[in-house]
């Protein structure tokens, strides 16, 4: 199991950077790479959720030669607050979706209908960045699927799709995720399990889905794989 930050930091370790395995984000590629290569050896996800709440009791090691300099600790310290804060925790039935302040977004859990969005179908028990996906705004997980809602509008879906609860025309499951064709401006989601509401900027309210007890509010009871304009 990988050490977590704080213990790196308080460990006498000799461990050598042959050893490490580099993480960087975009946001530190500024820095030394022996200085990320050494924080990002250590620090899984989880370490870095921690670490976005406190620099209390994240003490630079001393022996690393580089971590002299307080002014460049704190620097480091507050990149990988920028690149690693939580904006958003969701969770599923059994999977969770957490979006950080940059807009990336990362996965774990049950995996089966490809909700994770990962391109394929195992269960993780580690987050896993989700790929390609960027400049994301909110995050909806629900039942076996998930919403991304991105910066400039456009909504973005994965994972069961038996009731066309994804609104992409169809009824196929879909482990990446997929771009919701004839919704813009959205600025909210709101997700059943098998159906969903979305709103948008204009005032229009739209929904698809799961329809079977009229819940979709279309005046009928069929079940609805695009987005329909109440």
């Amino acid at each position: 199991m990988r050490k977590s930050a704080v213990a790196a930091a308080n460990s006498s370790s000799n461990t050598s950077r042959a050893d490490l395995k580099p993480m960087s984000p975009n946001a530190l590629n500024t820095l030394p790479e022996d200085i990320h290569s050494y924080l990002y050896g250590f620090m899984s996800f989880p370490d870095l959720i921690a670490l976005r709440q406190t620099t209390k009791d994240f003490s630079i090691p001393p022996q690393h030669p580089n971590f002299t300099d307080s002014k460049l600790v704190k620097e480091i310290i507050k990149k990988i607050k920028e690149a690693y804060a939580i904006k958003q925790i969701t969770t599923g039935s059994s999977h969770t979706i957490v979006l950080t302040q940059e807009g990336a977004v990362w996965a774990c859990g049950r995996n089966d209908s490809g909700q994770l969005g990962l391109g394929h179908n195992n269960h993780q028990n580690t987050f896993q960045r989700i790929a390609g996906l960027n400049n994301v705004v909110k995050i909806v997980a629900v039942g076996l699927h998930t919403f991304a809602l991105t910066q400039a509008g456009p909504v973005w879906a994965c994972g069961s799709n038996v009731f066309g609860e994804l609104g992409l025309g169809h009824i196929n499951n879909q482990n990446t995720f997929q771009r919701i064709l004839g919704l813009n401006n959205v600025v909210k989601i709101a997700a059943g399990n098998y159906h969903t509401f979305a709103l948008t900027q204009e005032g229009p309210v739209c929904a698809w889905g799961s329809n079977v007890y009229g819940q979709l509010g279309l005046g009928h009871n069929n079940n609805q794989n695009t987005v329909q304009r109440i």
